[in-house]
């Protein structure tokens, strides 16, 4: 089975190699279930493509670069390289590789120290007299709204959020000097995928608006764009980005596509609080209904006496 990644191999399905180009992959062993790596130039070209123009005075105030990231706790082979972000709340360690890693799936380019337990949670103050934040789960768009002036909160993976049923303590206590809070994720393209990036976005509203904090999501940007914040400023410029975190839309009023209806409604009902006589009436005036508004605003109660 492939064990690490070296230069100038391509595998065919004995497990041999088959030709020398820039495709990475090194195998010992035969009938290899490992797919080819992709040419490692078309990925620099779509990684270097993407990567946001940050100076390295500005990358220098919230990390260093590591040329051995082994040597750092990263399980890694040896001269592997890459920036790396450390936890403002634990001793767990983020790197960006300057060369993304074949897995035999996928090019990973983001790994994090393992055995710690520990959560990684990074936050980029612009701001300090400023009580919004923008919270987001890539170090690198958190740190690509910083440099436009915002408060951002970086954390790895949408789940590292939660500590089971409530938000993790450490995330807590970094959001405890904000009352606004943005919540901003990628844009992905794939349905299942946006739809479980859309479920932790609800379950992370709710937390936050429990705690007293005022809530807007940041999903106002042309999909033809790119998926997230760096890529954004990378390939669209500053102002782009800085007109896409500063038109967010509240919470009460955030339909993600997992409460979109596929074609348009007769009636749209967008309240606060609607009664179960006014849901009722609605029904026997039309044939479809869409009713919009808030957890625990009484939708469900309210149908429940009309059906």
């Amino acid at each position: 089975m492939p064990t690490e990644i070296l230069k100038a191999t391509l595998i065919n399905d004995e497990g041999s190699i088959t030709k020398n180009n820039n495709n990475l992959l090194l195998t010992d062993t035969k009938n290899c279930s490992y797919k080819p790596a992709p040419s490692i130039s078309k990925v620099r070209d779509k990684r270097n493509r993407i990567r946001p123009g940050f100076t390295e005075a500005q990358l220098n105030k919230f990390s260093t670069y590591s040329s051995n990231l082994k040597k750092d706790g990263f399980t890694v082979r040896e001269g592997v390289s890459g920036r790396v972000f450390k936890s403002d709340t634990s001793n767990c360690y983020l790197t960006r590789l300057d060369t993304p890693i074949w897995t035999g799936k996928f090019y990973q380019r983001y790994l994090q120290t393992e055995g710690t337990g520990e959560r990684f949670f990074k936050h980029f103050a612009a701001n300090t007299t400023n009580k919004e934040v923008i919270v987001t789960e890539g170090v690198y768009d958190a740190f690509a709204a910083w440099t436009l002036g915002f408060n951002a909160i970086a954390y790895s993976g949408i789940p590292g959020a939660f500590d089971k049923a409530e938000l993790h303590q450490d995330l807590e206590k970094l959001l405890s000097d904000y009352d606004s809070i943005s919540i901003g994720f990628d844009i992905d393209t794939s349905v299942d995928k946006q739809l479980h990036v859309e479920h932790h976005i609800y379950k992370l509203t709710k937390l936050l608006r429990k705690s007293g904090k005022q809530v807007r999501i940041v999903d106002v940007w042309d999909k033809q764009l790119d998926k997230d914040f760096s890529a954004i400023l990378a390939n669209h410029g500053a102002d782009t980005l800085k007109g896409i975190l500063e038109a967010t839309t509240p919470s009460k009023d955030w339909v993600g596509i997992s409460a979109s209806c596929a074609y348009t409604p007769t009636v749209v009902e967008n309240s606060e609080y609607i009664s179960e006589g006014k849901i009722l009436e609605l029904v026997l005036k039309y044939s479809d209904v869409f009713v919009q508004a808030p957890m625990g605003a009484g939708k469900a109660f309210s149908l429940s006496c009309v059906l």
